[in-house]
């Protein structure tokens, strides 16, 4: 019977730890969403139908799905939303009922605040904790003696990046 060794050669990348073999992750494959930023209630979406959303590439997520996979809106129609699928490179429509936002997580996220007189525009987050965001809008700088804007978490939602 044939040993082990005879179907895993020591030296080959796919099994020498210390290959230097792109890993996965490097390779730019869409990517899937970190369980925390997985909001757990639902929320109203209507926002997307906002004008100020318009050319945004706002990150969704569909409800109720096994992979959890990131959507990228296109277009509101009534309550139907264009997303297009970075996996399956194509595009398809969901009911805006079946959508929800991916919320940020990590600093260095690009968002954008989906309500007040902020909404529509794209801001960087500086620090992130449960419930709020501090958050500096993209290309700028705080003036002398000015803070950049806290937000709730609950108010942001994650964009591609400029």
């Amino acid at each position: 019977m044939p040993t082990t060794s005879q179907y895993m050669p020591s030296k080959t990348p796919a099994w020498e730890p210390s290959s230097h073999t792109l890993a996965l992750s490097s390779l730019g494959l869409p990517s899937m969403v970190p369980a925390a930023s997985i909001p757990m209630e639902d929320r109203d979406m209507l926002w997307l139908k906002d004008s100020r959303f318009e050319g945004v590439c706002v990150k969704l997520l569909e409800k109720n799905t096994v992979n959890w996979k990131v959507l990228e809106l296109v277009s509101v129609s009534g309550d139907q939303v264009r997303v297009k699928d970075l996996q399956l490179w194509g595009e398809h429509t969901i009911d805006i009922a079946n959508l929800q936002p991916v919320v940020p997580d990590m600093v260095g996220d690009f968002v954008t605040v989906t309500a007040g007189p902020m909404a529509g525009n794209i801001f960087k987050v500086r620090s992130v904790d449960q419930e709020t965001c501090t958050i500096q809008k993209c290309g700028t700088r705080p003036a002398r003696g000015e803070q950049d804007p806290v937000v709730s978490t609950r108010r942001l939602t994650c964009i591609y990046g400029r």
